[in-house]
């Protein structure tokens, strides 16, 4: 089974520790940005990712 895909029009993510005994994982597991310009993607992708880990981002 492939660890990523979409269907229906929906992306869809598959994630696993890979280690017995965790059934569960909690946390962010990917960004995505659709742009014209590949760096301002890669900027919206970041800032989502720092709103939501409260890292800072560098200016």
């Amino acid at each position: 089974m492939p660890i990523w895909g979409a269907s229906d029009g929906r992306l869809r993510l598959r994630a696993s520790t890979n280690a017995m005994g965790f059934t569960r994982l909690d946390g962010m597991l990917g960004v995505a940005a659709v742009s014209d310009d590949p760096y301002r993607a890669i900027h919206e992708c970041v800032r989502a990712a720092v709103t939501r880990t409260h890292i800072r981002m560098r200016s």
